[in-house]
């Protein structure tokens, strides 16, 4: 008989196809079961659409089945949640040495580590360490700064604790991102900086991530500071694009955005209109997958030709990088994306412009609301409690920033077989959510297998308005075409 640890140990050779460290290592693989000579796990992926999908699978697969006594392996698929995504971040730079300028391994005493503590800072953000030696390093780093952003370490909330040691110091850091390619400059710039102290021999640097929280500080440090904002948050006018822009945003991933964005915008193709749709999700694009247009966008002059589908034209990041790459870029390069899509795109007189965001109010949604207040937003969210919450935060931003809203669509609303609905996330969520901001609850969209899988091989629903599943995206169509969206909170 097999046991678990055996299972384990079988599968931490195999590595994520993107992230190139051991799937056991990122937390991915749980809820392992064994009955008799059948094995069954589930794998737990970052993102939706993970093109390394299938090959993970078949990886896992063989090795479980190359144990002995197995016979049959199952494996399940299922989505990271937020926190598990933010685990797994933490655990990639875990695994880091923690080095000095020269990138080698460093010995950091444990006093070093045990006497770790925040870096205290005063009411107008200026340092308020009292011990010599940590107001000494805390002025050190207050020398560095971000690479990208060309702020001080200290004065964007960067530098989380540090510990004091008799000749080391131990530094914790959070990037804005997983995975910054400027992390080793970071690194060389802050251990320079602490050596030109002579006390000082070692430096250990442990990176860790922002929240999405913290991330929204940082960008109101950077807006509030007047240092080089980008040009993308210049504001402009929807009508520069299109006769209407519609924002799709949704709280959380996972509940179908680029889904209900594409069968929208086909839909509205097919009744005649003149649509395009930006996918503006630079690091889940999906757009090119669901739409099933593929190709390289020509530049004329200087403006991007967006690709064209009959009425259809479409721009996606997914159109300039290798699907199978991640794409890691940090606010400023977000920004500068974006402005290139929001300014540099020959859209063709279109009637109506959807940009599909990326979930939540991260970098990318507050640039387009900044640069965009007098579009509509369209909110997708499932009818499940914690997807309307986190969607209500979404609505907040729209507020705040006084773009408009257009209304509310329920996604996964039900599962209907044989007549009968079965309400498998709730019901009601939806509507609940559109009562509560005072906008139209524009319709609700069933769980359906067809959906997902017209949509995997870029042939929506929306394609062929014979397909009974398709009518829902019509009616919303419709009612998105005779319903203009009120301003909120002037």
């Amino acid at each position: 008989m097999i046991d678990e640890q055996q299972i384990v140990q079988a599968l931490k050779p195999i590595k994520d196809p993107d992230l190139k460290f051991s799937i056991v290592k990122l937390g991915m693989i749980g809820n392992i079961g064994i009955d008799g000579d059948k094995v069954t796990l589930s794998l737990k992926l970052p993102l939706p659409g993970s093109p390394g999908e299938k090959t993970l699978l078949d990886e896992i697969k063989s090795a479980v089945s190359g144990l002995n006594g197995v016979t049959d392996t199952q494996v399940t698929v299922s989505l990271m949640t937020d926190a598990e995504r933010l685990d797994l971040a933490n655990r990639i730079h875990g695994r880091e040495e923690k080095g000095g300028a020269s990138g080698g391994p460093t010995q950091i005493s444990e006093k070093a580590v045990a006497n770790a503590a925040p870096l205290a800072l005063d009411s107008d953000g200026k340092i308020a360490e009292t011990d010599p030696k940590r107001r000494q390093v805390a002025e050190a780093l207050e020398t560095v700064e971000d690479p990208e952003i060309h702020l001080p370490l200290t004065a964007l909330g960067m530098v989380k604790h540090i510990g004091i040691g008799d000749d080391d110091v131990a530094i914790e850091v959070t990037l804005t991102v997983p995975g910054c390619p400027l992390k080793d400059k970071i690194s060389s710039d802050v251990t320079a900086a602490l050596k030109k102290h002579d006390w000082v021999r070692n430096v250990g640097i442990q990176f860790g991530v922002m929240t999405e929280e913290q991330r929204q500080r940082v960008a109101e440090i950077v807006r509030s500071s007047g240092q080089e904002q980008p040009d993308a948050w210049k504001k402009m006018s929807p009508e520069e694009l299109a006769k209407r822009v519609i924002v799709v945003c949704s709280g959380k991933g996972g509940v179908g955005k680029s889904t209900t964005t594409t069968n929208l915008a086909f839909a509205l193709a097919n009744t005649g209109y003149r649509v395009g749709i930006l996918d503006a999700d630079v690091y889940g694009f999906s757009i090119p997958r669901m739409t099933g247009i593929h190709g390289q966008p020509r530049v004329q002059g200087d403006k991007l030709e967006p690709l064209a589908k009959g009425n259809l034209q479409i721009m996606s990041m997914g159109y300039f990088v290798d699907e199978n790459a991640p794409v890691i870029w940090r606010g400023p390069l977000l920004h500068k994306a974006m402005k290139q899509f929001l300014q540099d795109v020959s859209w063709e007189n279109l009637d109506y412009l959807f940009l599909d965001l990326p979930p939540g109010t991260g970098d990318v949604t507050l640039t387009i609301a900044q640069a965009l207040p007098n579009a509509e937003m369209l909110i997708v969210t499932t009818p499940q409690p914690v997807a309307t919450h986190v969607a209500g935060r979404v609505a907040a931003l729209a507020e705040r920033t006084k773009i408009a809203l257009l209304g509310v669509v329920e996604n996964m609303s039900y599962y209907e077989k044989n007549g009968v609905r079965e309400y498998i996330f709730g019901k009601g969520g939806g509507k609940e959510l559109a009562e509560k901001l005072g906008v139209p609850f524009l319709g609700e969209i069933p769980l359906d297998q067809t959906i997902r899988e017209r949509s995997d091989t870029g042939k929506p629903v929306t394609l062929d308005r014979k397909l009974a599943i398709s009518t829902p995206y019509f009616e919303i169509s419709e009612r998105i075409a005779n319903v203009h969206a009120p301003l909120i909170s002037v």
